[in-house]
């Protein structure tokens, strides 16, 4: 796919996990661990996130996340924070890229499921 909106259409009947932007993140992408790059989270699941960057990725290029994550409405929640691989599906340079996360643990991958449950509780919807 040459763009992100293509590959979400494609998936968004496929999708296992609800996506939710209701949240502030502080997110940094890397390929080597090592020099990380400041990069802007649309939205975020259990499986993946869309994120802006001004940097180029390929479609199946493996990457590093390093986010801290919290949601709008728990004002005294700690902030979760979580280092994983994920890896490119889609997107153009200087726009949107669509990834998975790839070695998230299933503790995280419960804990942040839990977040957008209560999430969905409180507002009621899910991005469209």
């Amino acid at each position: 796919m040459d763009s992100t909106k293509e590959y979400m259409d494609l998936m968004s009947s496929k999708r296992k996990f609800f996506r939710t932007d209701k949240f502030t993140v502080h997110a940094r992408v890397s390929r080597d661990e090592k020099r990380w790059s400041r990069i802007e989270v649309s939205d975020i699941s259990t499986g993946g996130l869309l994120f802006k960057s001004k940097k180029t990725f390929e479609i199946g290029e493996s990457v590093w996340f390093d986010l801290e994550i919290q949601p709008i409405m728990f004002v005294s929640h700690t902030t979760m924070k979580l280092k994983t691989q994920g890896e490119v599906l889609g997107g153009r340079a200087g726009e949107e890229y669509a990834a998975k996360f790839v070695k998230l643990p299933s503790s995280e991958q419960t804990e942040l499921g839990i977040i957008i449950e209560l999430i969905l509780e409180k507002y009621g919807s899910i991005l469209d």
